[in-house]
C-alpha cells in the first residue's frame, strides 16, 4: 500500500521532487508495498560481482563456461541501461565497450573486463547518485530522472549491505515524523549522510533467551551473559528496556563489536551464529530447543545507544497483497477445485499437492537457505523433468520455458491492475468512480487502461484523485504512455521476459550453491523473496487454467499458458504493425486483446 505522508510539505514546484523522492524510496523498501513496485533487482556492481564469481567457478572447473551466458547477457543489458555506470565511465574518459563483456569471450577476458567494470564503477557510484538526485531536486529537472536513479542509489546501497528495513526506517524518521519547512539540499544531504560506509562502524548485539539455551551459546562461543538487567554495564544499562529478560529462567546474552552498515544487519550477523546452533542441534537432537526472543537491542559503537530491532524483520519474506485471495472463502474455494478433482489421487493430485506441501515447508523455515532449497523442490514438483529428447540441454533452461510464460502473461495488465490494487481506500474509491465513468471492462486495470488510452484529460483526471501525491501522479503519467503505444508495451513485455529467465537462473544458481557446496550469496533473501512471488503467481496461474479448461495437470496446464502467451505475442504485434487501422483504434485493440486474452 502506497505510504501517506501525515506531515505537513511546501506546497512549491521543487518540493514535489524532494517529496517524490522520499516517496519512492519508502515505497521501494517498505515489507508492504506491491512485489512490483518493490527493491528486488540486484544492483550493476552485485551483478559484476555476481559473474567474477561464476567466472571462477569456471576456471577452476566446477560449472561449465556455458553457465555464463545468462549472468553475461544480464551484466550486458545493466551496462547498457545504468545511466550511473554511464556518468562515471564518462567522467573518466573510459568508452562502455572496455567494460563490456561479450559470451564468445574467454572466460579469462570476460573475468579481466568484470573486474575492471568494478574498480573503475564501485567506488563513486554512491556519489553520483547522490550528485543526480540533488541536482534534479534543486533545479526542478526531470521527473523521471530522479525516479530512475532514486532506484539505483537504494538498489546500490542495498548491495553495500545496508538493510532494506534501515534504509526504511531512516526515510520515514528523516521524512515524515516532522514538519518540512524548506525544501533544500540539506534536506537530501543529511539523508545521504546515514550511508557512508565507515569501516570503524560496530555493533553490540543484545539478545534475550532461556536460561538454558543462552547457556548452551555462551559454553559453544564463550559469549558474554547476565542473568539480568542489572548486571549489565555503564550505557548499555541505561539503554535497554527495565523489563528485558524479565519472566522465567531468563538470561541476556551479548554479541559485541559486530562489524556491520547498520542494526539491522548486525542482527542479521547474530542470526547467522544462531543458524550454526541451530544446524548443530538438528544433526545432534538433544532435550535442547532454541529459545531466544524476537526483540533484540543493537547499540552503536562507543555511544551505545541502543535501539529495538524485530528479528522477524530482518530474516522475513513477506507476502503480496497483489496474489493474495480476496477472503478466506475464495482461498477455500480455489483450493477445493483441485482437491476435488484430485480426491482420487488424479494425476494432478502428484505434482500441485506436493508442491503445496513444499512451498507450506518452505514458509514455515526460519532459514532463508532451507526455505529457497525447499521452494525451488516445490517448483520442480509442478514441472516435468526433461525428456531425452532434451539431451545436451541445461534443466533450468527446460524450466524456463515453462515457467517464463506463465509469468509473463500477465506483465502489462498487471502493470493497470497493481496500480489500482496499491491505493489506500480512500484513493482508490476516488479513482474508481473516474474510471467507472470513462473506462470499461471487467476490472479495474483494464477500466484503468481505457481511460488512459482514450485522452490526456482523463490522465489528469485520475491524477486530481491522488491527493497531490507526486509518486502517484508520475506512475499515471508512466501508464498513459504505456496506454498511447503498443509498440513500447510490447518492448517492454519482452524485455520482462529476459529478466524473469535471468532471475530463475540465479535463483537456480543459488539453489545449487547451497546444495552443493553449502554456500549463499550476499543477495539469498531477495532472491527467495522472488522465488516465493514466483510460486504464487504460478499456482494461481494453474488454479485459473483448470478454471477455464478444467485442466488439473500442472504440465498440460503450462502448455495452454505457454501457447496463449505465444499467440498474444504474435497477435499483439500483428495489431502494432497494421497498416490500415488508425492508432486510436490500435491502441483499443491492443487494450482488449490483451486483457481479454491474458491466461489467468
Amino acid at each position: 500500500m502506497t505510504f501517506q505522508f501525515s506531515n505537513s510539505w511546501p506546497k512549491t514546484p521543487n518540493a514535489d521532487f524532494y517529496r517524490l523522492f522520499a516517496e519512492r524510496v519508502i515505497e521501494l523498501t517498505s515489507p508492504k508495498t506491491i512485489d512490483t513496485y518493490r527493491i528486488h533487482a540486484l544492483s550493476t556492481v552485485m551483478k559484476l560481482r555476481e559473474l567474477s564469481v561464476n567466472c571462477g567457478k569456471v576456471l577452476s572447473k566446477q560449472v561449465p563456461k556455458v553457465a555464463l551466458e545468462p549472468i553475461v547477457n544480464e551484466v550486458v543489458e545493466a551496462l547498457k541501461s545504468d545511466k550511473v555506470v554511464h556518468k562515471i565511465l564518462s567522467n573518466k574518459g573510459v568508452p562502455l565497450s572496455s567494460v563490456t563483456p561479450k559470451s564468445d569471450e574467454t572466460t579469462e577476458e570476460i573475468l579481466s573486463r568484470t573486474r575492471l567494470a568494478i574498480s573503475l564503477i564501485t567506488p563513486s557510484y554512491s556519489e553520483t547518485c547522490e550528485k543526480v538526485i540533488l541536482e534534479n531536486c534543486g533545479t526542478q529537472g526531470s521527473k523521471r530522472k530522479l525516479l530512475l536513479f532514486t532506484k539505483l542509489y537504494i538498489a546500490h546501497l542495498c548491495g553495500q549491505r545496508f538493510h532494506r528495513m534501515f534504509i526504511h526506517e531512516t526515510a520515514i524518521e528523516h521524512f515524515t515524523r516532522k514538519t518540512i519547512s524548506r525544501c533544500t539540499s540539506g534536506l537530501l544531504t543529511k539523508f545521504f549522510n546515514y550511508f557512508t560506509l565507515d569501516k570503524n562502524r560496530y555493533f553490540t548485539v543484545a539478545l534475550c533467551g532461556s536460561a538454558t539455551y543462552v547457556n548452551f551459546l555462551n559454553g559453544v562461543f564463550q559469549l558474554e551473559t547476565y542473568d539480568d538487567e542489572v548486571e549489565l554495564k555503564g550505557q548499555t544499562k541505561l539503554n535497554i528496556p527495565s523489563d528485558f529478560a524479565q519472566g522465567d529462567r531468563k538470561k541476556i546474552l551479548l554479541l559485541p563489536g559486530i562489524r556491520a552498515p547498520d542494526r539491522f544487519s548486525a542482527v542479521v550477523w547474530a542470526e547467522k551464529l544462531l543458524g550454526i546452533s541451530r544446524s548443530f542441534l538438528f544433526v545432534f537432537p538433544s532435550s535442547l530447543k532454541e529459545s531466544i526472543d524476537n526483540d533484540a537491542y543493537v547499540f552503536h559503537g562507543k555511544s551505545l545507544m541502543g535501539k529495538r530491532v524485530g528479528r522477524r524483520l530482518t530474516l522475513s519474506v513477506s507476502t503480496s497483497r497483489a496474489t493474495r485471495p480476496q477472503s478466506v472463502s475464495s482461498a477455500a474455494k480455489a483450493f477445493s477445485r483441485f482437491a476435488f478433482e484430485n480426491r482420487n489421487g488424479g494425476r494432478g493430485d502428484d505434482g500441485l499437492f506436493r508442491a503445496l506441501n513444499a512451498a507450506a515447508l518452505s514458509g514455515s523455515s526460519q532459514d532463508p537457505e532451507t526455505q529457497l532449497i525447499t521452494l525451488w523442490s516445490a517448483f520442480e514438483a509442478l514441472l516435468p523433468q526433461p525428456t531425452r529428447d532434451e539431451k545436451g540441454t541445461a534443466r533450468i533452461v527446460h524450466f524456463c520455458s515453462l515457467i517464463v510464460p506463465a509469468l509473463a502473461s500477465s506483465y502489462i495488465p498487471n502493470k493497470f491492475e497493481f496500480f489500482v490494487k496499491s491505493l489506500d481506500r480512500a484513493r482508490a474509491r476516488s479513482v474508481r468512480k473516474i474510471i467507472e465513468a470513462h473506462g470499461h471492462g471487467d476490472s479495474d486495470g483494464e477500466r484503468l487502461a481505457f481511460t488512459l488510452s482514450a485522452s490526456a484529460d482523463n490522465a489528469r483526471l485520475v491524477a486530481s484523485a491522488l491527493d497531490q501525491s507526486p509518486l502517484l501522479i508520475n506512475r499515471v503519467s508512466n501508464l498513459y504512455n504505456l496506454s498511447q503505444s503498443p509498440t513500447e508495451a510490447l518492448r517492454k513485455l519482452n524485455a520482462n521476459e529476459d529478466r524473469l529467465m535471468w532471475q530463475l537462473h540465479r535463483i537456480y544458481r543459488e539453489r545449487n550453491d547451497i546444495v552443493h557446496s553449502g554456500t549463499s550469496s550476499p543477495f539469498l533473501l531477495p532472491v527467495t523473496e522472488n522465488a516465493f512471488f514466483y510460486f504464487r503467481v504460478l499456482t494461481a496461474k494453474l488454479e485459473s487454467i483448470y478454471a477455464q479448461f478444467e485442466v488439473t495437470e500442472p504440465h498440460g496446464a503450462l502448455q495452454i499458458i505457454a501457447g496463449i502467451q505465444s499467440e498474444l505475442k504474435q497477435q499483439a504485434s500483428r495489431i502494432v504493425s497494421d497498416r490500415e487501422i488508425s492508432e486510436e483504434q490500435k491502441r483499443h485493440s491492443f487494450i482488449e486483446y490483451l486483457f481479454k486474452k491474458r491466461a489467468i
